[in-house]
């Protein structure tokens, strides 16, 4: 103590109280080295250095694992604000920062959110004591809950983690929950590749969880037997990589009265019975080899995925006939037949606002034919397989999406000669093609283009309110002068054009054969991206132009 004071003489006496309590830290510090030292003595140095890095990493597990003391200087804030910090972290610091003072431990013990997200960083390398350290943390923070004598009820429990066996050490979590009447509830378990071990299955308190407004469900399994299932409150259902046997799945369902949206993915289930007056979404994604038969009377949206599998059964897999209400339907990768695109969309679906077609083809026909006038918005997005003709009949159509996908040349001359569109209130028009060679062939494919056909594929868009072309050669709108002299431009009252193209790619490909110099190189490009202008003037005498360059990213405006 004296030779430090004597070491910080002619200070103030702030900075000397600072000082002194600096270096007390420092001979405390020497102080617990040179005890670790003279435990260890009699070993060799390299031993010392093993034995005294052990117990370090000791002591900064303790530290990790076990609550710090409760610092009772530390100053308050409002409840509101501290409640509000515990809320934006996530719980892992949520509980260390409960620490701080008896104020933020208590305010945890009623924080409404516990999100449980174990680390999946060393799934592989540490799997057996990673897993048993998250499980050793969840319990400690359950138990610090359930030594607070107010049961504050829970908003969210959110619990992901890997799993190979123990569902009742789970099924404790899970009834801890809905003791505090938990609103949201999520449960992800990650299986490791290979792993044998019985999956888990979803227990009985769940299912009659009376609280329940949110169910989220990953790698989960429901018995597929008539249990009793009571969940009155339940309103949106997420279930994902799930084994959903066919009599559990509508007892599941019917046992949700109020439940308004139904999300499936990856499910393991042939036939998909959805029967509830109280549905209003809807959404099935990759359930291979799925029968659907959907009576909801109050359904407004239908999402459906398909995959190589399904859409070889989709032509007589789908029923949605009773379902009246829809107002937006979206299919993906889905094979349509019999009359589906026939007859009048109007009559099956009067209430019909958006319709999105991706990837789709209708095996029976080569025609899309569709007529509804209630039709908001339309999309075709994709190839769309076997078709060559598309009729469509939309007088309320404010905003259509058109895209073929990479097709040669005279794939795109037949569909744009066998377009129809009657849209006279369009708004808002995408247009999406892509060339491709189907030969393999080095010359341009942009050559075969039948320029009349694509001028009268052009002139269905002319009164909307603007038009987004997106092609992969440039020279396929490069219309040749003798063309723009005999014919009228297409969109001759269209007020907006946007065009994103890459004009130089033949030009790339030419120099790069030939060798050509760069000041030549440039001039090409240079005359392509006039040849360019010129023409999109001519198609648009009267409207605003966008040229998106896509192999720079730069925009010029005319």
């Amino acid at each position: 103590m004296m030779a430090n004071k004597r070491k910080i003489e002619g200070c103030s006496g702030a900075d000397m109280s600072k000082k002194m309590k600096s270096h007390e830290q420092d001979d405390v510090q020497k102080n617990s080295v040179m005890a670790k030292k003279r435990k260890f003595a009699g070993c060799s140095g390299l031993n010392i250095n093993k034995k005294m890095k052990s117990h370090e990493q000791d002591d900064v597990q303790k530290n990790q694992e076990l609550p710090m003391d409760v610092d009772t200087y530390t100053p308050e804030l409002p409840d509101l604000v501290v409640n509000q910090i515990l809320l934006l972290l996530p719980t892992k610091l949520a509980v260390r920062a409960s620490t701080l003072s008896r104020q933020w431990q208590r305010l945890w013990s009623s924080l409404p959110v516990l999100n449980f997200d174990e680390d999946l960083q060393l799934y592989n390398s540490q799997y057996g004591t990673d897993r048993a350290m998250f499980r050793k943390y969840l319990l400690s923070c359950l138990k610090r809950r359930e030594k607070d004598q107010e049961e504050h009820d829970l908003d969210t429990f959110r619990l992901s983690m890997r799993y190979s066996g123990g569902a009742s050490m789970i099924d404790k979590w899970l009834s801890f929950a809905v003791e505090r009447n938990v609103k949201e509830l999520e449960i992800i378990l990650i299986r490791k590749h290979g792993d044998r071990s019985k999956h888990y299955f979803l227990p009985q308190t769940i299912l009659n969880a009376q609280s329940l407004t949110t169910l989220r469900l990953n790698n989960v399994k429901l018995k597929d037997n008539p249990m009793p299932i009571s969940l009155p409150s339940l309103k949106n259902m997420v279930l994902k990589n799930m084994d959903l046997g066919n009599v559990g799945f509508v007892h599941l369902i019917s046992g949700c009265p109020s439940l308004e949206d139904l999300s499936l993915t990856s499910c393991g289930l042939r036939l998909c019975k959805v029967l509830s007056s109280s549905l209003k979404s809807l959404q099935i994604a990759k359930c291979r080899k799925v029968r659907i038969e959907v009576g909801a009377v109050n359904l407004e949206s239908f999402r459906f995925w398909g995959d190589s599998y399904t859409e070889m059964y989709m032509h007589s897999s789908l029923n949605i006939a009773s379902c009246r209400s829809f107002r937006h339907l979206e299919f993906f990768d889905t094979c349509f037949g019999g009359r589906w695109f026939q007859d009048d969309l109007s009559s099956r679906f009067p209430l019909l606002e958006s319709l999105v077609l991706y990837r789709c083809s209708n095996f029976w026909s080569d025609t899309i034919h569709i007529n509804n006038q209630t039709l908001k918005r339309l999309a075709f997005r994709g190839r769309n397989g076997f078709t060559v003709k598309v009729n469509i009949n939309t007088p309320n159509l404010a905003a259509f999406e058109f895209s073929t996908g990479y097709l040669p040349s005279h794939q795109l001359n037949v569909l744009f000669s066998n377009f129809s569109l009657n849209a006279p209130n369009l708004l808002k028009a995408e247009v999406d093609f892509k060339l491709e060679d189907r030969y393999g062939k080095e010359e341009n494919i942009f050559e075969d283009i039948d320029f009349p056909a694509l001028i009268n594929f052009l002139r269905h868009f002319d009164s909307s309110g603007s038009l987004s072309l997106t092609l992969n050669e440039a020279e396929a709108l490069i219309f040749p002068e003798e063309r723009r002299n005999t014919c009228s431009p297409p969109l001759p009252s269209l007020r907006h054009l946007s065009v994103a193209v890459d004009p130089l790619k033949k030009v790339k490909d030419d120099v790069s054969s030939k060798k050509v110099k760069d000041d030549v190189s440039s001039k090409k490009v240079k005359d392509d991206v006039l040849s360019l202008r010129d023409s999109l003037q001519w198609m648009a005498p009267r409207g605003y132009i966008n040229m998106l360059m896509e192999e720079d990213k730069t925009v010029k405006s005319y």
